[in-house]
């Protein structure tokens, strides 16, 4: 039977999430495009998750009035009640009124505390490639969930594997695309950060050689 106070509830539902499930966004930029702020921010589903995960599915719900507001209600165990809470987003620049309700629940959910400590995150500028970011902030240790130990068998296994693929690759640009690397990629990133960087500035320069070789060959 679930025992858990609503402090107990909030304190689960504000911890870190894992590095690899934040996002970032473009946010302020500087005069001449290069450079911008990025902005953390979560998906949508990775708060469901952690709804699922503190409270359990059947002790959580969500309302909207109107796609511009959203409330998050969560069952007090101690009560039998329901604590209610609400908050608006306005439309979004792509799909606006899917964007505009994934918004307004997501702020939501910050007033339970998931996700609040995005906010407190520093401003870091970053390049921009094409009005993308093309590099990202490493996250303060206060901002990281506590570190599970690295198997380093499987991080050599891993790094290896990688570094065969981008060695023997004709076409890098493709297969870098592919959802296959990309779940290599991640995993790295989640097991070791630095060699994450250092691989994938090693991939963007390969690309960038490879589209310069095949623009000669045009």
């Amino acid at each position: 039977m679930q025992t858990k106070t609503i402090d107990q509830i909030v304190k689960e539902l504000s911890e870190p999430f894992p590095k690899d499930s934040i996002h970032w966004r473009v946010g302020a930029t500087n005069r001449d495009k290069t450079k911008a702020i990025a902005l953390a921010y979560l998906d949508a589903r990775d708060v469901m998750d952690r709804l699922d995960k503190v409270v359990g599915p059947s002790n959580w719900q969500n309302a909207y009035q109107g796609l511009g507001c959203c409330g998050i209600g969560i069952k007090d165990f101690e009560t039998g009640e329901w604590l209610w809470r609400w908050n608006g987003a306005g439309e979004t620049k792509v799909e606006a009124e899917k964007g505009q309700a994934s918004d307004s629940f997501k702020r939501a959910a910050v007033l339970f505390g998931i996700g609040r400590y995005l906010y407190a995150l520093p401003n870091v500028w970053c390049r921009l490639d094409n009005g993308r970011l093309a590099e990202t902030p490493s996250l303060p240790a206060w901002a990281l969930p506590e570190a599970e130990p690295v198997n380093p068998e499987e991080l050599d296994h891993l790094v290896i594997t990688i570094e065969e693929l981008i060695d023997n690759t004709p076409e890098l640009a493709a297969m870098v695309k592919t959802d296959a690397f990309a779940a290599k990629m991640k995993r790295l990133q989640s097991l070791d950060g630095n060699k994450y960087d250092k691989i994938k500035a090693r991939i963007v320069d390969m690309v960038k050689k490879e589209k310069k070789l095949d623009d000669e060959i045009v």
